[in-house]
This record gives structure tokens, sequence and C-alpha cells, in this order.
């Protein structure tokens, strides 16, 4: 059922030949919540038949963003990966450990091939703590001092909330 509330909410679609066979990952390369150089799976669908995301299997169930308190913006990717003939085999994704893989591996060991992608970026909210209790059983208290950020990451930020603050500027 999860499933197809966040089907509906994001409208998650794409073009494709109905033969084909697809797996779509929500990927965060900044939300580990133990090393954030390490990459965090945050919902994984497999066998999907052309474009009905429904008929897929769902191998890691969906978490909200966790972008915590003190960190900044934290990048979400949605990568469409090509399946090849055969369906992929992967055992469910629940802990944080078996969450924690590279998309490279993932992609070698499945003979899937990158079609799409897209992001989007998120911020700390209230949601946050709950989401890490009882999603990923973490306690958002160890994230209570700002990561550094070099120089690019400061202005990139401030870029992004500019162009935020101007797009919503025009349209009043």
């Amino acid at each position: 059922m999860q499933l197809l509330k966040f089907v509906i909410f994001y409208q998650v679609t794409w073009d494709c030949d109905e033969s084909e066979m697809f797996t779509l990952v929500l990927v965060s390369p900044d939300s580990h919540p133990h090393d954030p150089k390490l990459p965090l799976i945050f919902w994984m669908v497999g066998n999907i038949p052309g474009h009905d995301l429904q008929k897929g299997h769902q191998i890691a169930e969906y978490i909200p963003p966790v972008p915590y308190k003190g960190t900044g913006f934290h990048r979400y990717v949605f990568l469409l990966l090509r399946q090849s003939a055969s369906p992929i085999k992967q055992p469910p994704l629940r802990s944080v450990a078996e969450r924690t893989v590279t998309l490279p591996s993932l992609i070698a060991e499945h003979g899937l091939a990158p079609c799409a992608l897209a992001f989007y970026q998120s911020t700390w909210d209230g949601t946050v703590g709950r989401t890490l209790a009882r999603r990923l059983d973490c306690d958002e208290k160890q994230f209570g001092v700002e990561r550094s950020k070099d120089i690019h990451e400061h202005y990139a930020e401030e870029e992004f909330m500019y162009n935020e603050w101007r797009m919503r500027n025009e349209f009043l």
C-alpha cells in the first residue's frame, strides 16, 4: 500500500517500450547515518514491466528524506535502470547496512544499464527525528554538529536558495 501512496504523491512516470524491464532506485549520497561518504538507498523497486511501477517488486521500502539538522541540503536521486532480459533476484534491503549499496556494484551485480535520472534537494524539518527512529533505528541527536562544507558546497547552496527565492517571487 505504501508503494501506491508514494507513486500517487510523486507521480513517478517514464516513457518506454512495454516489453522492457526496469529497476527504480531512490538514493542519497549525503544521508548515510554512520558515514557521510557512503550512499544510502531510500527506495528500490525492481522487475518493473514497462512503466507499470505497481507491478514491480519492492526491494527496499520507501523511507522519507532524512537530512540531519545542521547539515544543509541533502541530494536525493531517482535512477531508472534498464534490466537485462532476466528478472533481478535481490533479497529485501531493510537495515542501514543492507541499504548501503554503491550504485556501481548494484549495476554490475545485476547487469543493469542507467537510462534516466531525476534529483531533488531536501533540508531538515521536524519529521526527521521520528523517521530516523522508526525507519532506521537511529537517534537524531548524534547529528547536532554541522558538517564542514567546502567553498563550492557553500556557494552551490546559496545559489539554490537564491534561485528558489527568485522563482517564488516571479509567480507572486
